[in-house]
């Protein structure tokens, strides 16, 4: 929650540690490479997922801090001042 009571951006944007566990718990294999295997792929796609959520969100994100920090003095002219 941001200080205004509006929902924050990045309220979904975090690794759980619960859901990534949740994904390899399951894992069976033959060798230890195979497992290891299994876990790198879900770990590539795991990060890849959340690097899409983020990167999806970005525009939003900027706009967050822009609205927190351009009220604060002093204003220089490289600062957005809510131009959006």
């Amino acid at each position: 929650m941001l200080l205004n009571g509006t929902q924050d951006v990045c309220s979904a944007i975090f690794i759980s540690q619960a859901t990534f566990f949740n994904l390899v718990a399951s894992f069976t294999g033959t060798s230890q490479a195979d497992l290891q295997h299994q876990f790198d792929t879900a770990k590539g796609n795991y990060f890849t997922q959340e690097v899409n959520i983020f990167s999806s969100r970005a525009t939003a994100l900027e706009h967050e801090a822009y609205a927190v920090s351009d009220p604060i003095a002093p204003q220089y002219m490289i600062q957005n001042c809510g131009r959006f």
